[in-house]
């Protein structure tokens, strides 16, 4: 959607719909891979970033699933104005933006300013999480790197940032809840980490900041 929450298209991270429910005419499988390097199985395997400073074009970034081997992270840019005003992907597609075995958990914030993006990811065998700033000039593929938490092995993940920037990290096998930062720009250290190994797949944190909901 828009800053006005007009509908505009949508994504598993396989295939592009416009709002009509129509694949896009360049958001289709391609022959020999993926479009955009996603699968629709992965936790959360993709995100609309708007581009700062732009009100047409939109960072599409996608996830591979743990299951099928990872493709890392990509990126790819939607601009709204395509075939006749419904959307579709341009020619910067399927770029790759980090070449490592990720988890298959992926969400953003807005930065300081208020004008840019930070979009988060987080290593497979690791507890190293990746913030890239999303900004006006583009994306800054050097990542601020925060070894934070607890190293994870199960990487089927969902992440997602609570509204007031702090990050909260959830995995199947365990959740902890990290502090983000957006000043620092960095992963400062872990709140919480569930030791009990309760089996959570999908959470969100409330407005106020000071509840999470969790499903298994």
């Amino acid at each position: 959607c828009d800053k006005n929450g007009n509908f505009l298209f949508y994504t598993d991270g396989e295939t592009l719909w416009n709002r009509n429910h129509q694949i896009t005419p360049n958001g289709s499988k391609l022959e020999g891979g993926l479009s955009f390097g996603g699968v629709s199985s992965t936790s959360q395997s993709s995100i609309f970033i708007p581009i700062p400073q732009d009100t047409n074009r939109y960072y599409l970034f996608s996830l591979s699933a743990q299951t099928g081997g990872t493709a890392g992270a990509l990126y790819s840019i939607v601009d709204k104005r395509l075939d006749g005003g419904l959307g579709d992907a341009t020619s910067v597609k399927a770029v790759r933006l980090l070449n490592a075995n990720t988890t298959e958990g992926m969400t953003a914030v807005k930065d300081y300013s208020g004008c840019g993006f930070w979009l988060m990811l987080h290593l497979c065998n690791s507890n190293e999480f990746y913030a890239y700033h999303i900004s006006d000039v583009g994306i800054d593929t050097v990542p601020v790197i925060s070894a934070a938490g607890a190293v994870y092995t199960d990487c089927r993940s969902n992440m997602k940032f609570a509204p007031n920037g702090s990050s909260s990290k959830n995995f199947r096998s365990s959740t902890n809840i990290s502090q983000f930062k957006v000043i620092m720009r960095r992963v400062k250290n872990t709140l919480r980490e569930n030791t009990e190994k309760i089996r959570i797949h999908y959470f969100e944190a409330k407005c106020i900041c000071n509840k999470l909901y969790s499903e298994n």
